[in-house]
């Protein structure tokens, strides 16, 4: 799945003009769809800096490609529905922003692979 960014919004959901970490009019890799009763929905992409994965409200963001991953499971617990690759279950972000080299390689595999399946 890939979407394009259509608007900044701040951590309190007001427009931006500027962002770290997404720009208005890229193109981004979905890796997760987090919806969630509390905080609505999100997607995981890679930020603007080419290394920090990070949830951004969908509303920030349109469609490009509908193409779902093959790689990815749903997940679904009280208040929260999670589409994302089996991989990405557990403990998998704690040890990613931790360093771990294994869950790094890991994330780098899963990207290469949903990349593959969403051209």
């Amino acid at each position: 799945m890939k979407v394009r960014c259509i608007r900044l919004l701040n951590a309190h959901g007001e427009p931006v003009r500027t962002s770290g970490w997404l720009t208005i009019g890229k193109e981004y890799l979905v890796l997760e769809v987090f919806v969630d009763e509390q905080a609505g929905s999100r997607f995981r992409v890679i930020s603007d800096d080419a290394d920090t994965p990070i949830l951004a409200r969908s509303s920030e963001f349109e469609a490009v490609s509908d193409t779902i991953p093959k790689c990815w499971v749903v997940t679904f617990k009280a208040n929260l529905l999670l589409f994302s690759p089996a991989a990405f279950r557990g403990d998998f972000w704690e040890r990613y922003f931790d360093g771990d080299a294994a869950a790094r390689n890991e994330f780098s595999e899963v990207v290469k692979l949903i990349e593959n399946e969403t051209r």
